[in-house]
């Protein structure tokens, strides 16, 4: 992480100097040997950079005869810092640091020399430390108060996404494309017309999508909160849908290097203009980071599932998912499998509770420019009861559903994407009325910023 505030640094070092001045006396701790360090003190501060390398050549010979002088090291490893060379400056300002802990100047710039090396954590620490002494002078706790703003625009950041996409579905209420359906009464086949607004509907599509998420980072945890909004307009309004999303996630750094994520999910589906489905989910899920091939992200979850207009249908869902992700050279591979059971929270619901499984891979790949995705779903689940008796004599219900999405993403710029997509699902049961087939093809933009 490369940081370049020059106006802030010369602050630093101006200050810095200062506070050498300004200190209380006691503050200073006696400096061994440092009458065998001569008279290093600069006329005036250099005002450029040729003058600054030329301060550098000039103390550099005394470096090793000065090497018990606090002051010296502050401000020779200020100048080093001012000159491009940060490594060094972080060396040679904690010597300072260690002969006198307490020296602002060094503690000032060390700051800035740990921000330079990619250590932010440390230095917002150190800050934070400063922020703390009661004796710094008012100029030097007004540059600590800017350093600490500069911490937080480099680990709390809000970052945004728009998305526009235009495309075609063959079926946009996943109804079954069955014109007559038949019905079971006391063991009786009876074969009664479907209404065709009942039956599956196509047309164009033009999708919407807003998200924008906050995230702030810290030593050993990081926590995000992000909002996302989803709409599908169609020709037709009674298919048109929205969807929103907010989510609170948290991330603890363990001892051996892996995290352990917290995430709470709530999500709210409106479709046809009505609210027709709420969600809340908390889930924890462990994330391996040790450096193999393959790792693997075991997850579970449960979520309560309420249905505004058939109160009849909520539940409680808990899912159990290993999951695995390799990376093969330039083949990205991810496989999961989840288990769950679906809770009926009311009596009254057909088919009672449920169980089911649910398998999910996905491949990625580098592809011309940009990159190629294929995803594949298989979802099994079954009732624990009969669903109707006037459907197939009140068998348990059983759904299969096989799902497969090809993606292909291609950079216009660093914050622009062009997306390609096609999916395609099918989902077959024992019970006619709830099988369907639908294919998707969309087009569209990606904005990142």
């Amino acid at each position: 992480m490369k940081l370049n505030s020059p106006n802030l640094l010369l602050h630093s070092l101006l200050l810095g100097l200062l506070l050498v001045l300004t200190l209380p006396a006691q503050a200073q701790q006696p400096e061994e040997k440092a009458n065998t360090c001569p008279n290093w003190q600069p006329n005036q501060l250099p005002t450029s950079q040729a003058q600054w390398q030329a301060e550098y050549q000039r103390l550099k010979p005394l470096f090793n005869t000065c090497l018990h002088s606090a002051d010296f090291l502050a401000y020779y490893g200020a100048i080093q810092l001012r000159t491009g060379k940060a490594n060094l400056a972080l060396d040679t300002l904690e010597r300072a640091l260690l002969l006198n802990p307490n020296h602002g100047a060094a503690q000032l710039d060390y700051t800035q020399a740990l921000l330079h090396t990619g250590d932010p954590y440390a230095a917002q620490a150190l800050n934070k430390q400063l922020q703390k002494q009661a004796d710094l002078p008012p100029l030097v706790r007004q540059q600590v108060k800017l350093n600490q703003k500069q911490l937080n625009q480099l680990l709390n950041s809000f970052s945004h996404q728009l998305s526009l996409s235009t495309g075609y579905d063959n079926n946009l209420n996943t109804n079954p494309n069955l014109s007559i359906i038949t019905l079971t009464p006391q063991g009786n086949k009876v074969e009664l017309p479907n209404p065709a607004e009942n039956q599956a509907r196509q047309g164009a599509t033009l999708r919407l999508g807003a998200t924008t998420r906050y995230t702030q980072r810290q030593a050993t945890s990081q926590q995000s909160l992000q909002l996302a909004i989803n709409s599908r307009l169609s020709e037709n309004n009674q298919d048109n849908q929205h969807q929103l999303t907010t989510s609170y996630q948290h991330h603890n750094q363990l001892i051996n290097g892996n995290q352990l994520k917290h995430q709470l999910t709530l999500l709210g589906l409106n479709h046809g203009g009505s609210h027709i489905y709420t969600s809340l989910e908390a889930q924890q899920q462990w994330l391996t980071t040790n450096g193999n091939t393959c790792q693997l992200s075991p997850s579970h979850s449960l979520s309560y599932q309420h249905f505004p207009n058939y109160n009849n249908l909520n539940a409680l869902e808990y899912r159990l998912t290993p999951e695995a992700s390799c990376q093969l050279n330039r083949h990205q591979i991810k496989l999961s499998a989840s288990g769950l059971y679906n809770h009926a929270l009311n009596t009254s619901r057909p088919g009672s509770h449920r169980h089911g499984l649910e398998l999910t891979a996905s491949w990625q790949y580098p592809l011309g420019k940009g990159s190629l995705a294929v995803q594949g779903r298989q979802i099994h689940w079954q009732d624990h009861q009969g669903y109707n008796p006037l459907q197939s004599n009140n068998a348990r219900r059983t759904i299969k559903r096989q799902q497969l999405a090809l993606v292909y993403l291609l950079p216009l710029s660093p914050s622009l994407q062009l997306s390609s997509q096609a999916s395609w699902q099918q989902q077959t049961s024992n019970l006619e009325l709830f099988e369907f087939k639908s294919h998707q093809l969309e087009l569209g933009l990606r904005w990142y910023f």
